[in-house]
């Protein structure tokens, strides 16, 4: 990991502020979308696009044009309440 370097803490204070009112609550809104709203589960994820057809959450995302690593997440973590 590299070393903290508090100049970073500076840039991110700086982007933060020079943010528009409307970015900062698309921030809110993600962060209350993913941190507070209940999550549909890994396993009622892949009920889901079973029941749409698919063998898997990969062939799924695959076929919509989502990258691998949007099945891979779904498949540990669920989809999030703003997904679901």
């Amino acid at each position: 990991m590299p070393a903290f370097d508090p100049s970073d803490v500076k840039t991110l204070f700086g982007k933060v502020m020079g943010a528009s009112p409307s970015d900062i609550k698309l921030v809110a809104q993600r962060l209350h979308d993913h941190a507070f709203e209940p999550r549909m589960s890994a396993d009622e994820t892949r009920q889901l696009v079973a029941s749409l057809g698919y063998d898997s959450l990969d062939a799924f995302c695959a076929d919509i044009g989502l990258p691998t690593h949007i099945a891979e997440r779904w498949s540990r973590f669920g989809v999030s309440g703003e997904m679901k």
